[in-house]
């Protein structure tokens, strides 16, 4: 454990504000995102496999086209903004995290933006950075170490997730020019079906996220109480 002081942390609080309540919006617009699949689903066995009247599968239908669109701009502008939250969120942590327990080995503060992006290394790289934040915060806070089952639930089913949906979106019914039919309508259940599962992973792990982001950031304000001088410039 260091004995360097804790004055020498930087402000956490807003930075913990933006990506929490960024984060929770991710999940919100996911939950959304799910329940509307899952109204497409039932749209689509009505559409192609029931004798609903016309006029109201073709309105039933537009509704579903505007309410879709709407959720996907937004989620787009949210997962923008959560990205952000994210890095900077972590960045200044891990930063913290070596005022605490100097370390040259443990990610930079910086890579843990950059790591997101490199090919192959954000398989993993992420993951180890955001462990080394939690095994250095525990210690110096004087817990037991270990982790809990929200790392594993966050990281797999992010991975996965992300998995289901790069493929989902090359199948036949999940490009930009498929024009929906009664003789494909299969194609576009099918991957449907994949979006809601990796869907439903991605607000699971965004929740894991969440959790584990929380007790980082609870873990700093602890460290600040020891710095009165600090206390209000650090987490207000």
């Amino acid at each position: 454990m260091s004995d360097n002081h804790a004055g020498g942390l930087r402000p956490i609080g807003k930075i913990w504000g933006f990506f929490r309540w960024s984060l929770i919006g991710y999940a919100v617009s996911g939950a959304l995102m799910l329940l509307s699949n899952i109204h497409l689903h039932i749209f689509l066995l009505r559409a192609f496999e029931g004798d609903a009247p016309m006029p109201n599968i073709e309105s039933e239908g537009l509704f579903l086209d505007t309410h879709q669109a709407i959720i996907s701009i937004s989620t787009l502008i949210i997962v923008v903004l959560t990205y952000v939250g994210y890095g900077r969120f972590f960045q200044r942590s891990m930063y913290n995290a070596r005022q605490l327990e100097p370390d040259e080995n443990t990610v930079s503060p910086m890579g843990m933006w950059l790591w997101n992006i490199v090919p192959f290394a954000s398989l993993w790289m992420p993951f180890k950075g955001v462990r080394q934040v939690w095994d250095i915060m525990k210690a110096n806070a004087g817990e037991e170490q270990g982790y809990p089952v929200t790392f594993i639930l966050w990281w797999l089913l992010w991975i996965i997730s992300n998995t289901i949906s790069n493929v989902s979106w090359r199948l036949p019914g999940g490009g930009f020019d498929f024009v929906l039919s009664e003789y494909n309508y299969g194609d576009l259940l099918a991957v449907n079906w994949l979006d809601m599962i990796a869907g439903t992973m991605a607000v699971i792990s965004s929740i894991a996220l969440l959790s584990i982001a929380t007790k980082i950031a609870n873990l700093q304000k602890g460290f600040a109480l020891e710095s009165p001088s600090r206390l209000k410039e650090v987490f207000e």
